[in-house]
């Protein structure tokens, strides 16, 4: 269970929760399209769509919660100032 979309990774993928490891073999292909198959299709699509919009909200509730923490500081012109310079990504 994934804490921030409230569901497995298995079942966004899927479509539905895994209720034995037999589940987890590869699903055989049918040449025919049936109105179960494309209800399913149509249930992931919503259910992915659902899964991205939980993931964004989760982002912007942690990024707000973040922002609160931090101060915005401006500098003018002649301010002492201190920076560090990571260099360790160059060779």
């Amino acid at each position: 269970m994934n804490r921030s979309i409230g569901i497995s990774s298995f079942e966004v993928v899927h479509g539905y929760k895994p209720k034995k490891p037999i589940y987890l073999s590869p699903m055989t292909h049918h040449p025919r399209i049936s109105k179960s198959a494309s209800a399913f299709t149509s249930h992931v699509y919503d259910l992915h769509k659902e899964t991205g919009k939980k993931i964004q909200d989760n982002n912007a509730h942690y990024k707000f919660h973040t922002d609160l923490h931090h101060r915005h500081l401006e500098f003018n012109e002649g301010d002492s100032v201190m920076i560090q310079i990571d260099l360790s990504g160059f060779h």
